[in-house]
């Protein structure tokens, strides 16, 4: 019997030079790429999307303007959104990712993925496939703190 794999529907709000490095990570899945606020806007009020990957640098580095703006509005306020650092030309120091990391969380998103740190490259990207897994099979995880304990190296 052959196993079909589900793909996930992800809204990728990211700065346009990252969209290479993701479309690789994110084949299999249905895709719609936006690098601005308002082409954010227009595909959310017309679609409905399983996932939100948002980019630390999208739209000149509002990240956490989209992610506050979606945790107010009640019509998008369970859109499970992981925030992503994909830009390859921008490398974060780990304290900064970190920061954006917890950051991130405490607004609700499930995790911070940084897929351009040197140090844990290939480690970044299998936590992103695990999460687009997730969420392609059930809906992804059953609750952010799950993803949060499962993601932090600090807990593993």
């Amino acid at each position: 019997m052959t196993e079909t794999k589900r793909s996930a529907k992800i809204l990728v709000a990211e700065h346009a030079q990252a969209e290479p490095r993701l479309v690789s990570i994110l084949s299999g899945h249905r895709s719609t790429y936006v690098h601005t606020l308002a082409q954010a806007r227009e595909a959310l009020g017309g679609q409905r999307f399983d996932l939100l990957l948002l980019g630390l640098q999208f739209d000149q580095a509002r990240m956490f303007d989209v992610l506050s703006t979606l945790r107010r509005e009640s019509r998008h306020r369970a859109l499970p959104v992981v925030c992503i650092h994909a830009l390859p030309t921008f490398e974060i120091p780990p304290a900064l990712a970190e920061c954006a990391r917890v950051a991130a969380r405490a607004m609700g998103a499930i995790d911070f993925v940084d897929l351009c740190d040197p140090r844990n490259a290939k480690g970044a990207e299998r936590r992103m496939c695990d999460l687009l897994e997730e969420f392609a099979e059930g809906g992804g995880p059953v609750s952010a703190p799950a993803a949060v304990m499962q993601s932090d190296p600090k807990r593993q």
